[in-house]
């Protein structure tokens, strides 16, 4: 028996295919909120899409932001952050062809591993993907977040350099998230039917079109802190979780006065910028000791203090023996004195208050205060208030632009005879389903089993995810964690796969080290799903448990065996675990006179 496959690829050298773009607009041709579910018509006349430049696009804007720190979307994957699951359907039957769930976890994974200095720069132009939003590539000064958070682009940062004077100039009165932008962005899924793990072309007609169902996220889990630098606890310790790892109280160099009158504004320390003739002030310099307890200078002038919201309370410890943590006002302006740095001056950035305690009360310098404790003369703004805040997230002109094309009439008229056979015709596509398991904190040896469907798999992916975290913006929801995790295997089919067990212990250390047989499985998880890695940096910030399945560009049938199985063991497990498992792997669509169907 013969069965006609629909595999047809142009030939870049002797073929040439006509091709078009055209747009599916959104089921309501208005506006969004983030939560919301977008839906999409892709009609049967677009008969032929090609996937690889099929792309979904829309303009947002992040409102409600008032008073809140800098926030950008993810700054590993970008937009793709706001999509929580993707359902594709036959538009005839709603047979469903696809489902994503928790896509905006996979994404992030999958974009981390697949980027280089390039597509970076590419993503930044089209995902709403600030190039400079975090460390990479040991760069630290370029792209550290704190020194260029004045590079947003969903708001119109007032922070930056003032050099129209020789003094302190006019204080910024206004705060950063004022006066939101509006973006447009375009993605590209990662889908096995119109996005990036597909590389042939799409026959529309034969199912009756498409029906696409997009369920975004709520915006406190999409939207995270640019920088938490400036940002501490409510008793003013620096956070140590995963809510603001870069949290950091700033350092003190003197206040107005330092005598017993109210303090009108204080004078920050500030990190010298490379390239320019600057001297950081030489008074009252912080201790090291300061600095190893969780302060630091301010980065790159004013775009490092963007975290001082005009009109929020300012705190900071006193120079009493022990340090008291007192409000020193509230913030009316920032300013900085760049206008001599070409000269050797001395910079610093002024914070102007109100209602403020009195000025001899923070004298001395960080660290340097009676007694020299470490966290005296050191400010920042409570968790209690800029974590209260509610953003919310509006999607406009929303569309599908579908690049469809024009295969030979006879490769057409082939196919739609073979519809009306018993055998019918075949298309095959890559995709990944998703399995979720429950792991409670404190248990040491954890197997989750996962009970596969997949005829056709090719890899399987498990992220362990923090599932003690509230949605809200200061967490990092889409990351995954270690949480002491020591070794794993998969047992599929009664064996362990790999054989031997896959050690991560050194990815917990102090100084995370890399875990070269992990990197190699989570590597060949990728490849067998056609995501070529490009960047294998920072395994432990970007943890996964991987394992190819099909060898050679072959496939592995999990169905005949029943379920796969993860075994981990953990050395001191912190965390309650969401294991989010992806199954890599083929389906397999089937059109004959009988109707239609998909082989998982």
């Amino acid at each position: 028996m013969y069965i006609y496959k629909m595999d047809f690829e142009a030939d870049e050298v002797t073929k040439s295919i006509p091709s078009r773009s055209s747009y599916a607009p959104s089921d309501k041709q208005k506006s969004y909120k983030a939560g919301d579910t977008l839906r999409f018509h892709i009609p049967p006349f677009q008969s032929f899409i090609d996937p690889r430049q099929t792309t979904l696009n829309f303009m947002v804007q992040v409102d409600g932001v008032e008073g809140l720190p800098l926030v950008h979307f993810s700054n590993k994957c970008g937009l793709h952050s706001i999509i929580e699951n993707i359902r594709i359907m036959d538009a005839n039957t709603n047979t469903v062809l696809e489902s994503l769930m928790n896509y905006g976890e996979m994404a992030q994974k999958l974009h981390m591993y697949s980027e280089n200095r390039s597509i970076r720069n590419k993503r930044a132009l089209i995902e709403g993907l600030e190039y400079t939003s975090r460390d990479f590539d040991s760069e630290l000064y370029d792209n550290e977040p704190a020194r260029n958070s004045h590079e947003s682009q969903l708001f119109d940062v007032p922070y930056r350099y003032d050099k129209s004077t020789n003094d302190f100039g006019s204080p910024i009165t206004v705060t950063a998230t004022s006066d939101p932008n509006t973006i447009e962005v375009s993605l590209h899924l990662y889908s096995g039917v119109l996005g990036a793990l597909s590389d042939k072309v799409y026959p529309a007609m034969i199912t009756d079109g498409l029906r696409i169902e997009i369920d975004t996220c709520v915006p406190q889990k999409c939207l995270e802190l640019w920088t938490a630098q400036g940002l501490v606890a409510d008793d003013g310790g620096v956070v140590t979780s995963e809510i603001a790892k870069d949290s950091k109280r700033f350092c003190i160099i003197e206040g107005s006065v330092t005598t017993a009158n109210p303090v009108t504004y204080v004078d920050l320390h500030v990190e010298k910028n490379p390239g320019f003739d600057q001297d950081p002030i030489a008074t009252n310099t912080p201790t090291q000791a300061a600095l190893d307890a969780g302060a630091c200078a301010i980065k790159n002038g004013l775009s490092g203090a963007v975290n001082l919201l005009v009109g929020k309370p300012l705190y900071g410890f006193t120079n009493a023996n022990p340090p008291v943590w007192s409000k020193l006002g509230d913030i009316t302006g920032v300013a900085s004195n760049y206008a001599t740095e070409n000269a050797g001056g001395q910079v610093s950035v002024r914070v102007f208050l109100d209602n403020g305690i009195n000025g001899d009360e923070i004298s001395g310098g960080a660290g340097a205060g009676t007694g020299n404790i470490a966290t005296q003369n050191t400010c920042g703004l409570r968790q209690l208030d800029w974590g209260s805040a509610q953003p919310t997230i509006t999607i406009s002109e929303l569309q599908f632009i579908v690049k469809t094309l024009q295969p030979p009439q006879s490769y057409i008229s082939s196919m739609l005879k073979q519809i009306a056979t018993e055998e019918g015709v075949q298309y095959d596509y890559m995709t990944m389903d998703t399995y979720r398991n429950n792991v409670l904190a404190g248990e040491k040896v954890v197997q989750i089993n996962i009970p596969t469907i997949n005829h056709m798999a090719t890899s399987i992916m498990t992220l362990p995810v923090d599932n003690s975290l509230s949605q809200r913006y200061y967490h990092k929801n889409l990351d995954t964690i270690i949480d002491d995790a020591d070794n794993y295997n998969y047992l599929i089919d009664n064996k362990l796969v790999p054989t031997r067990r896959v050690r991560l212990s050194q990815l917990s250390q102090t100084v995370p080290k890399t875990e070269q047989v992990a990197l190699f499985e989570a590597e060949k998880s990728l490849t067998s799903i056609k995501i070529h890695p490009k960047n294998l940096d920072f395994q432990d910030e970007n943890f996964f448990i991987g394992r190819g399945l099909g060898r050679y560009g072959g496939v592995y049938n999990l169905a005949a065996t029943g379920n796969a199985s993860l075994r981990v063991e953990y050395t001191n497990p912190l965390k309650n675990k969401l294991m989010v498992s992806y199954i890599g792997g083929i389906r397999r669509l089937t059109i004959n006179r009988n109707g239609r169907s998909v082989l998982p």
